[in-house]
């Protein structure tokens, strides 16, 4: 009986913090499965010296032209550089994907957790020099939550030099360089 009392007060304290550790695991990894795409379609846009877009998709085939949708998943994809305006703008769009240009797909994520970003548009354009197309004056950012909110989330910032870096919340908020989230 004292065996099975003390497994008892051991379960009672090992499970809760075991759960934990599997939310906290699965937010990192999720976090840096979007952060290995950023890094990915950048270092692409590098090497094939074209435009390379990041989007959030929820068919894998197309980009979901809203910043909401990245739970659902994200394609990387090629597109010949033409000096285009804004993702979002209607002056000289960023094209669609064909199934040819599409280098990289991710899935949606698990866990019933969710990504929001500040990219308007869903998506985030590469240029030839690595630079991240119209992100200035603003970094943005992506934020990867699960049920416990805000304070456990990892949060992904991005600079118009396409500098990327996951960063956790302190007491809420977020500082990264002189800004505050």
């Amino acid at each position: 009986i004292t065996v099975v009392v003390l497994m008892g007060v051991f379960l009672s304290i090992a499970i809760p913090n075991m759960s934990t550790m599997i939310m906290d695991n699965r937010l990192t990894a999720q976090a840096n499965t979007l952060l290995s795409a950023m890094i990915y379609g950048r270092s692409e846009a590098i090497k094939r010296n074209v435009d390379v877009v990041v989007c959030a998709s929820s068919d894998q085939k197309t980009c979901a032209q809203t910043f909401i949708a990245w739970t659902n998943g994200w394609i990387v994809y090629y597109t010949p550089s033409a000096n285009y305006s804004a993702p979002g703008s209607s002056t000289n769009p960023v094209p669609a994907p064909t199934t040819t240009e599409i280098i990289r797909k991710y899935p949606a994520l698990g866990g019933n957790n969710s990504i929001l970003g500040t990219t308007v548009q869903g998506m985030v354009v590469f240029q030839p020099n690595g630079l991240a197309l119209e992100l200035n004056p603003a970094d943005h950012w992506f934020s990867v939550c699960d049920s416990r909110g805000i304070n456990y989330a990892k949060i992904l910032m991005l600079t118009s030099t396409g500098r990327a870096e996951i960063i956790s919340p302190s007491n809420g908020s977020i500082t990264w360089g002189s800004s505050t989230v």
